[in-house]
């Protein structure tokens, strides 16, 4: 499935979407109705309301993802971050160090398996 995710001839956006996907644990449809505002890729962090929880929620970025995104917001024109006024209401950054390395590895991991290595 990640080769042929490389080899898909759809749109742009697309294309990077379905790279994106297996990298970040999110519903579909919280990736397609993600915000340029909500990505800070200078701190690998994806922060957005879940449409079904209403909770927010933190996502570490791996450094392919962030490669993924800097390409993408550069077609879309964005690329900044809001400050996070709420952050002091509640620990949303519990374990993130670990959350981090783990997102890390899973996306090293991908790269491995797209190569056809285990």
């Amino acid at each position: 499935m990640l080769r042929a995710f490389v080899a898909f001839s759809g749109t742009f956006p697309v294309a990077r979407a379905l790279k994106l996907a297996p990298m970040l644990f999110v519903r579909p449809g919280e990736l397609r109705q993600a915000k340029c505002e909500e990505i800070d890729l200078e701190r690998g962090e994806w922060r957005y309301r879940v449409s079904k929880t209403k909770t927010d929620h933190l996502v570490p970025l791996s450094t392919q993802a962030v490669s993924l995104l800097r390409e993408l917001l550069a077609l879309t024109g964005g690329a900044h971050a809001v400050p996070d006024a709420l952050g002091a209401a509640y620990n949303r950054t519990r374990f993130i160090k670990e959350r981090r390395a783990m997102m890390q590895t899973w996306a090293d991991y991908l790269d491995q398996l797209k190569k056809g290595q285990k």
